[in-house]
């Protein structure tokens, strides 16, 4: 994995060596005039917008996903939680049709939430 900024950033982003799929989190504030249901109509619009095919779209009180095919056909996952003001996304894209990758979007479904640490 080639990764770009450090973990202290509040984007931090992985690919692989050949550059066949990759995974940003990114770390951000919800201001006063954005609630988290702001949030979600915004990352869905901007998918849109380029032109994405969302193919699964949930919304729920602290997370949401959105999941479906980029405009150039890769396959994308991606989950954002709301962390009291805050969120945390992870985005995942992939090469459409490899099956690896369920199982990693199954793992940010299951394990990307908040933690708390000591």
């Amino acid at each position: 994995m080639l990764t770009t900024n450090d973990i202290e950033s509040s984007t931090v982003s992985y690919k692989t060596v050949d550059g066949s799929s990759s995974i940003e989190i990114v770390n951000g504030s919800l201001t006063e005039t954005t609630d988290f249901h702001k949030l979600f109509s915004v990352v869905l619009g901007q998918w849109t917008d380029k032109k994405y095919r969302i193919t699964l779209k949930k919304e729920y009180p602290d997370f949401f996903i959105l999941s479906g095919y980029t405009s150039k056909g890769r396959g994308f996952y991606q989950k954002v939680i709301k962390i009291e003001d805050d969120y945390a996304s992870a985005y995942l894209e992939f090469l459409k049709g490899n099956k690896k990758y369920s199982n990693i979007s199954q793992m940010l479904f299951d394990y990307f939430e908040k933690t708390i640490i000591n």
